[in-house]
């Protein structure tokens, strides 16, 4: 019950000041670190469980670093290889003998100045990645930089250990943990990648064959705690076998709906992460050590500046970039407690020293994300011609970076949730159009079948918020939903119109009495089979009795519009208000192709005469990926071209054959 009274204590008052932190504008990290100031035992001693509270945080990072590790990909590490063995080795490195020189410079004994070294080398892997994360900068280049230090930092954390005792003056006894230490390694090593190329793909399939949420989400809770308590087991710390977890689900397809279902555990627990270091700062050291703790403070910052800009300027990059890096990581890391409370124990680190380190390190973490900011700030606003400079593009090997954009595919224009009959269609028209388009499908055999296929398709719950917004909502222009199930269809349409304003969200639905009400969650044009089914066999009737087929389409487009007037007809282009046929009935909006056998092709808009002769206006005519809006009569169209024509429904498919060069009446693109 104490335990539970904490939490809601912590939650309240982070509540609280979070939400005058946002009206502030300032970042929601520093409101829980305050948090953890005020309500722990140096503050108003309000939290009393202090070593549960802890446990809890712990929780928070492995999660943190899991959901981090399945946004990123195997192969996205396997690029930065030579970032995190190079430029890991650089950094660490060189903080450790900097910071050790300042340390003997204030005649510190030198191996107390070593293991002060050691806990200024390391960055705060949390802090860091959940801005990055947040701000959708991890897959920048100093991003990428920034992950490839931390998971050195995580790694090289294991000799540090080891290395305690000894700088303690433990003797070569210490030595003899290496063995069972490497044994332990290459153990763990074994299991992962086995386990990660066979076994989780396995169960994991077998799981989500089973449509159950519930299971879904245990096993994957299971697979990050085990991994990450597999490489505790080994002596790695529990936030890199997380995010080992994360990389191993994260190749399979089930990683996106992993991602939804631990993300609101994961923000919880980390925010308890965050409140717990903030209870470790003591406000009266600062107030009796006021030149001491700014003195520390700007020495730590100017070390891990220096030497993770240098690192990044050595690897063959610019100073921009090594700028940014270096404001991102200039804050000392979770793990240097850890490795603090081992230099207590063993007598290499001083009360006073240790009280010191304590206060500096949170008051690096609470600048960590005013300065993460201002480091990308300066990288956006630098001229150009910083980007070209650096002391490494002298030498830098096959590790270098050539680039700054994201080595992934473009953002999906289209996104398609369900692969039914209906589904398929509409891919099938994207890949013939050449528009880019992504699948999100439930069925892991489906999804399993069509990724071997060459299929852009992901597993995932669409209902849930985070996998639309991870598979591409925020980028998507148009939202298809072609599943037949209408509280499923309700609950995607109301998320992905809350995700994004701004996407056109076309549903299909069963019946035509539920088209108002997904029109009321959002949809902007609803397809009912019901009266699609009635048109379809209107035409079939007409086509029977001879009707020409060019009375056929303006019949059909008169029925929609007088007797389905809910249903809009979308403008396939970005340049047309998509509600201006709602506004006009008596206006059609419709795109064609331009075919080589059209009289058209080859010609001036004035020379066609599509307005005198047709009673049709071009409004915009595409090509090649380029757009050119209100042509005037000089433009001239080419055979290819996709072109946008507005005037009445008859006349706009009459016109219709004429674009093709060819008496056969087709329907608009």
């Amino acid at each position: 019950m104490t335990l539970l009274i904490d939490i809601i204590i912590i939650l309240g008052l982070s509540l609280g000041v979070i939400y005058l932190f946002h009206r502030l504008g300032i970042p929601s990290i520093v409101g829980f670190l305050l948090t953890g100031a005020l309500a722990g035992p140096n503050g108003l001693g309000l939290i009393t469980n202090m070593h549960e509270v802890e446990l809890m945080a712990e929780v928070g990072v492995v999660l943190l670093l899991f959901t981090i590790g399945l946004e990123f990909s195997l192969k996205q590490l396997l690029r930065i290889k030579g970032d995190v063995l190079v430029g890991g080795l650089l950094q660490v490195g060189g903080a450790i003998a900097l910071m050790a020189f300042f340390a003997r410079l204030g005649d510190v004994s030198w191996n107390v100045s070593l293991f002060i070294g050691f806990l200024v080398a390391l960055s705060s892997t949390a802090i860091v990645l959940k801005l990055l994360q947040d701000q959708s900068n991890l897959e920048s280049l100093a991003g990428r930089l920034c992950l490839a230090m931390l998971i050195f930092q995580d790694l090289v954390v294991v000799p540090m250990i080891l290395a305690v005792p000894l700088l303690a003056g433990a003797g070569a006894d210490g030595q003899l943990h290496w063995l069972p230490l490497v044994l332990k390694g290459l153990l763990v090593l074994g299991i992962l990648v086995v386990g990660g190329r066979w076994l989780v793909p396995w169960a994991l399939s077998r799981v989500a064959a089973t449509r159950s949420q519930e299971m879904f989400l245990i096993i994957v809770v299971v697979l990050c705690m085990g991994i990450a308590v597999l490489t505790w087991w080994a002596g790695l710390s529990l936030a890199l076998g997380a995010f080992a977890a994360g990389l191993i689900i994260s190749s399979s397809p089930f990683g996106l709906q992993a991602v939804g279902s631990v993300l609101p555990m994961r923000d919880l627990f980390t925010s308890l992460f965050f409140v717990s270091i903030g209870m470790l700062i003591d406000p009266y050291y600062v107030w009796d050590h006021p030149g001491l703790v700014l003195a520390a403070t700007g020495i730590v910052l100017g070390v891990k500046f220096l030497t993770t800009g240098g690192a990044v300027l050595l690897l063959g990059h610019g100073l921009k970039v090594a700028a940014a890096s270096g404001l991102a990581l200039m804050q000392m890391g979770e793990f240097s407690f850890v490795l603090s409370r081992l230099g207590v124990k063993s007598g290499l680190l001083q009360q006073d020293i240790y009280n010191l380190f304590l206060t500096t390190a949170v008051l690096t973490m609470i600048m960590a994300p005013f300065l993460l900011n201002a480091g990308f700030r300066l990288g956006d606003r630098a001229p150009a011609w910083l980007a070209a400079i650096g002391v490494g593009r002298l030498w830098a090997g096959s590790w270098r970076k050539e680039t700054e954009n994201k080595a992934s595919k473009p953002p999906a224009e289209v996104l398609v949730v369900g692969l039914g009959p209906a589904g398929r269609k509409v891919v099938k028209a994207a890949q013939l159009a050449g528009i880019a388009y992504r699948v999100v499908e439930m069925n892991p055999r489906t999804v399993r079948r069509e990724t071997d296929a060459g299929l852009d398709i992901v597993y995932g719950d669409a209902c849930n918020p985070t996998v639309l917004e991870h598979a591409g909502l925020t980028k998507a222009r148009v939202l298809v939903i072609s599943m037949g199930d209408s509280l499923i269809t309700r609950k995607i349409t109301a998320a992905a119109r809350s995700l994004n304003p701004a996407v056109y969200i076309i549903a299909r639905t069963r019946w035509e009495h539920e088209v108002e009400e997904l029109k009321g969650l959002g949809a902007d044009e609803v397809v009912p089979e019901e009266f699609e089914t009635s048109l379809q066999i209107f035409a079939s009737v007409l086509r029977h009795l001879l009707v020409p087929e060019g009375e056929i389409a303006p019949l059909l487009a008169q029925l929609r519009k007088k007797d389905y007037d809910y249903l809009r007809k979308a403008s396939p282009s970005d340049w047309t208000d998509r509600r201006l046929t709602g506004l006009f009935d008596d206006i059609e909006i419709a795109t064609y192709r331009l075919e080589n056998e059209s009289p058209f092709a080859g010609r001036s808009l004035a020379q066609s005469s599509l307005r005198k002769k047709h009673g049709i206006h071009v409004v915009a005519i595409r090509r090649a990926g380029c757009v050119i809006a209100s042509p005037g009569g000089e433009d001239e169209v080419q055979a290819g071209d996709l072109l946008v024509v507005m005037g009445a429904p008859q006349k706009v498919f009459a016109a219709a054959p004429l674009f093709r060069g060819t008496r056969d009446q087709p329907k608009p693109e």
